[in-house]
């Protein structure tokens, strides 16, 4: 089952069908969250744990005995995040289906909204981390449908393009941002706004020479990118990669780490040589020249096109819109981080059960580390349910 929808859903599902059929390691609703709170207990120790080691590793320099205790309770808030949201998730599902029984298609969706609440444990940059982290694979989802749905196959020159223009208009808004307040974005190569700069003037800033400022930063956003992409690919096998010492160098000499790190670095490089030049010409730097570098340094998303950086520009976009909203006007004060998650995660969870080929593989990935990978048993069961048959499931915590 990849794709259920409304129609085949309520073929197949009735007010007789009973909640079971989502726990179906037991019959009661009690004895099945408890099952689900154990194993994502273990599966969220897994998944945080390489992310917080990370996370000491590159900030080495503060470790402390305080500093350790911090890190340490952050990641525990981490885990009961993961724990909490997996209990009012599952717990949701089991509420609405003693309730109206188990026909509603839009049920995940609603249990996913109120599962969001569960981010409330975290610290307030993770639940802005995690809002945006959620409202981009919200956006990739959709993306990912129109795309399916259409038939239309993807296009490298296509996706360039688009992404030229992204990078064009976020450059700009970065560029002539009215108000200095820092906000907290995936963007990996923001510019300082004009207004917090000095007057304009037609010798570059920088220290060094134009062509060491370029090809350092060229050097160490390449760096950014090979570490990102990295990390990316190890995540979902981590336990394979330590207890497999020849993975770990295959995925350290990835082709893909190397694109993705010539992505990041020729971008700086081409947007911040361009840059020099015309302010060079001009006399001064003006905002255009932050929509002609952006337009140009864009092109280099052909040597690894990657539809989660577009879509994360896009989203930067919104987020720079919204706050120039916020500067502008004196808009009640609610936590619209918060409303961003919850709503995205009611999306998400709809996507990962009944619109699977449409979930972005972070998610599913996400979900089945976190869950010991219940979400998949469910979903396979979901399937067989969909397509009467039977299948055996040996789960063991």
């Amino acid at each position: 089952m990849a794709v259920v929808s409304k129609e085949l859903f309520y073929e197949h599902i009735t007010s007789e069908t009973p909640c079971s059929v989502l726990h179906l390691w037991s019959s009661s609703c009690m004895d099945g969250i408890s099952f689900v709170a154990v194993n994502v207990l273990v599966g969220a120790i897994k998944f945080f744990g390489p992310i917080y080691v990370l996370r000491l590793l590159l900030s080495w320099k503060k470790i402390s005995p305080k500093y350790l205790l911090t890190h340490a309770l952050a990641y525990a808030r981490a885990v009961t995040y993961g724990l909490t949201f997996s209990i009012l998730f599952f717990g949701g599902l089991c509420v609405l289906c003693n309730i109206n029984g188990f026909k509603y298609y839009n049920n995940p969706k609603i249990a996913g909204a109120v599962s969001g609440l569960s981010v409330l444990v975290e610290s307030q940059d993770n639940k802005t981390f995690n809002s945006l982290i959620f409202f981009n694979q919200t956006v990739e989802s959709f993306v990912n449908f129109l795309t399916y749905s259409t038939d239309k196959k993807r296009s490298p020159i296509g996706e360039t393009l688009v992404f030229m223009l992204i990078s064009s208009t976020l450059m700009y808004l970065f560029k002539t941002q009215p108000n200095s307040i820092p906000f907290l974005h995936l963007w990996f190569y923001p510019t300082g706004s004009l207004s917090e700069q000095e007057p304009s003037q037609a010798n570059c800033t920088h220290k060094k020479s134009c062509f060491e400022y370029g090809y350092k930063g060229a050097f160490k956003f390449f760096c950014v990118g090979y570490v990102l992409e990295l990390i990316k690919n190890m995540l979902p096998r981590t336990g394979r990669v330590f207890s497999q010492p020849k993975m770990l160098s295959q995925m350290l000499l990835s082709r893909k780490n190397v694109l993705f790190g010539l992505f990041f670095g020729s971008y700086v490089l081409l947007y911040r040589h361009i840059g020099c030049y015309l302010r060079k010409k001009d006399g001064g730097e003006f905002p255009i020249h932050s929509v002609v570098a952006g337009l140009l340094a864009g092109s280099t998303y052909y040597l690894k096109p990657n539809r989660q950086i577009p879509i994360i520009g896009f989203t930067t976009i919104l987020q720079l819109l919204w706050q120039r909203i916020l500067f502008k006007y004196n808009l009640p004060k609610i936590p619209y981080d918060l409303l961003v998650f919850m709503i995205s995660n009611g999306i998400l969870m709809h996507f990962r059960f009944l619109l699977d080929d449409y979930c972005p593989k972070y998610t599913l990935n996400m979900l089945n580390i976190t869950t010991s990978n219940l979400a998949q048993h469910i979903h396979d069961r979901m399937s067989c349910l969909m397509n009467h048959t039977e299948k055996e499931y040996n789960i063991v915590v």
